[in-house]
Parts: C-alpha cells; sequence; structure tokens
C-alpha cells in the first residue's frame, strides 16, 4: 500500500507567504505531527505537499532517494478529514534560513562543488520581467497585487535553458520530481532591489541555474496571460 502523501491544512497555506523561501516554489520547515517525541524537519512544495525527510508511514524524501516515485498523480491526496485522521500538523515554525537549506540534505549527501549562492546584489533600473517556475498554477507568494519579499525567480535569459517543467527541477535545484511547468510572469518595477546568484546543488539536482531573491514585497505588473510548459 503506497504511503500517506500529506498536504498543509489551508490555514498554514495562508501564512507562508509571510515567510522567506528556502528556494524557488518551496520552504523548509520546522514541525510535530502529533505522536513525535520532538519537531523535525520538513519540505512544503509549491503544491504545498509536505514531506519529511524520513518517515514509516508518509512519504518522505529518503523515499524518492530510494528509488520511489513521487505519489502525484498516481495517488490522490487524501482530504482533511483524512490527514486529521492521520495526524496532520497543525502549528509549523518556519526555519528557511539558507542555513537550514543545506543541513536538511538527506544523510551522508555531498553537494557537488561549482554553483554560488545569492551574493550579490542589484537594483532594478527599469521595469524587468522575473519568472517563477511551479508545479500548481497558483502562486501562494503573490497576494492582493504584492510579491512577497524572500520570493526567488529567475531572469529572462536564464529562463531560455528552462524549457520545461522536469528542467526547470534540475536546474533550480526543486526538493521534488514534480515538473514545475507553471511559469509565473512578473514584471517588477523600477528600483527594485535584489540578491542575485546561482542555484546551489540540492536534493540530488544539478542546480546552477541563475536566481534573484526580493529583498522587500513588490507590487509587479502581471501580464493577462500564463506560460505553461511541457513536462518534459
Amino acid at each position: 500500500m503506497p504511503k500517506i502523501l500529506l498536504r498543509l491544512d489551508a490555514q498554514t497555506e495562508g501564512r507562508l507567504a509571510g515567510y522567506a523561501e528556502a528556494g524557488m516554489g518551496f520552504y523548509i520547515v520546522k514541525g510535530r505531527i502529533p505522536g513525535d517525541d520532538a519537531d523535525r524537519e520538513f519540505l512544503i512544495s509549491g503544491d504545498n505537499y509536505l514531506v519529511p525527510l524520513a518517515d514509516p508511514k508518509f512519504f518522505a524524501l529518503a523515499d524518492l532517494l530510494e528509488g520511489e516515485a513521487f505519489p502525484v498523480p498516481a495517488v490522490k491526496p487524501p482530504s482533511s478529514s483524512a490527514l486529521a485522521a492521520a495526524g496532520q500538523p497543525t502549528s509549523l515554525a518556519i526555519t528557511s534560513a539558507l542555513a537550514r537549506h543545506t543541513a536538511t540534505l538527506p544523510p551522508g549527501y555531498q553537494p557537488a562543488a561549482g554553483a554560488v549562492p545569492l551574493l550579490g546584489t542589484a537594483t532594478l533600473g527599469a521595469p524587468t520581467p522575473l519568472y517563477r517556475y511551479t508545479g500548481s498554477p497558483n502562486d501562494l507568494r503573490f497576494t492582493n497585487g504584492s510579491l512577497a519579499q524572500g520570493s526567488y525567480l529567475t531572469t529572462e535569459l536564464d529562463r531560455g535553458y528552462a524549457n520545461s517543467g522536469f528542467a526547470a527541477v534540475g536546474r533550480y535545484a526543486l526538493p521534488l520530481p514534480v515538473p514545475a511547468s507553471f511559469v509565473h510572469v512578473y514584471v517588477l518595477p523600477q528600483g527594485t532591489t535584489l540578491r542575485v546568484g546561482t542555484a546551489l546543488p540540492s536534493f540530488g539536482q544539478a542546480g546552477g541555474g541563475v536566481e534573484v531573491k526580493l529583498t522587500a514585497n513588490a507590487t509587479p505588473v502581471v501580464p493577462p496571460w500564463r506560460l505553461q510548459l511541457e513536462d518534459f
């Protein structure tokens, strides 16, 4: 029988935009499932799947590393009532700083050398389109016309290398092998300040894609169309 795939409840989803991401479209959080003796770390993907690093009952990152297929869409996510019965976390403390990002890699995993974290700073001299790749048609970082501080995006030049959903997973080192085929376009205003660098190799992915990170909330222009790529 497949393991249970956890998802966040709506109340927790609504709080996520108030915290910085660990990478494009995902978070690393610390929380406790009822029955645990201590807090532990989870990944939250752009689809709001909640994935522990290892667990005997719930689908975990360790299962992916051992060759288990991510159960989407083969396994339908359980309903809210089923999650409650399974011990759905109801309170999560966000711990998504870069130091915690590297600390959550699986035991024994050695990142490849060569990618550089967000070390540079840039200020946009003109309105500029930037892009976010997610596995979901909705971007929870964008609410009420505002894109939240701490959001990751990529540039016009780099998006040409992420030309499919799975290509984006590898280039931006996304933690779950669910194709990030939805591309959200945000034209950020002149004067927006960004941290700039390349995605570190993580979660068994090569990384190396250019990423920028908002240093403050921004009010972008959003085109009336959205890009959707083939998965591969």
